[in-house]
């Protein structure tokens, strides 16, 4: 009776033959890591067809990790996942172009750019979410995962030791794969428009906004990311930057 109450144990990317498991999330370097643990596994890059890398580990590779002698995982802060979504989806990819988003009317002729602007987006994010790929985005990894904490995995990475988690898995299949960035956060062409939003440019609102939008994510990542570790980063950068 009680494992019908038990929840499931987290999923990722894992291959068999090496025992190796990965859970990735969006904004982590995930599509650049799935290439990575394809080649690794195939001895070949992934050609893009009909499907993506996502589309194609989502149906053959997407699992639990529960049987997994390896457990890896690569977390990232909450808050520079936030940017990093504002600014591969919104400034890059022009998700959001001319959208009518709750009070936010894009399609506005009168508007210099058909976009958020990174202060819209946060002081119109419970419409912007309400967008499935922004949702998917910039939704807490603790909820992906639906666990109390870390402890099921057996290695932990943050997303300044990428090159460590590239090591590691190479370490474990015994090859020596390159990592490559296939996902990259890129100017406009508005001249009016902000070119790449960063953490200096928040404001004290802003910032204090986005603590408390990821409280319990900072509370789920803990030692690794902290509130007052983005704090102390946020206040360093606002200085250097005037």
């Amino acid at each position: 009776m009680l494992n019908f109450f038990r929840k499931p144990s987290p999923q990722g990317y894992v291959i068999d033959q090496f025992s190796l498991g990965v859970s990735l999330f969006p904004k982590t370097g995930s599509t650049s890591f799935k290439h990575l643990l394809f080649e690794a596994e195939q001895g070949c890059a992934f050609v893009k067809g009909k499907q993506h890398i996502h589309e194609w580990a989502k149906k053959n590779r997407i699992t639990s990790l529960k049987n997994c002698k390896y457990r890896l995982i690569l977390i990232r802060d909450p808050i520079e996942r936030f940017i990093s979504c504002y600014n591969n989806k919104v400034i890059q990819g022009r998700l959001l172009d001319n959208m009518d988003i709750g009070p936010l009317s894009l399609s506005d002729p009168a508007r210099e750019f058909p976009f958020p602007s990174l202060e819209e987006f946060i002081d119109n994010f419970s419409e912007m979410k309400k967008v499935p790929e922004i949702n998917h985005h910039t939704k807490p990894i603790s909820e992906f995962l639906g666990t109390r904490n870390l402890n099921f995995y057996s290695e932990v990475f943050t997303f300044d030791q990428i090159g460590n988690l590239t090591e590691r898995i190479n370490q474990i299949a015994a090859t020596d794969v390159t990592l490559r960035h296939f996902q990259k956060s890129e100017n406009n062409e508005w001249e009016e428009a902000p070119k790449r939003a960063s953490l200096s440019q928040l404001n004290r609102s802003q910032f204090i906004y986005l603590t408390e939008l990821y409280s319990s994510e900072y509370r789920f990542l803990n030692p690794y990311y902290s509130k007052n570790t983005i704090l102390k980063d946020w206040e360093q950068k606002r200085k250097v930057t005037g």
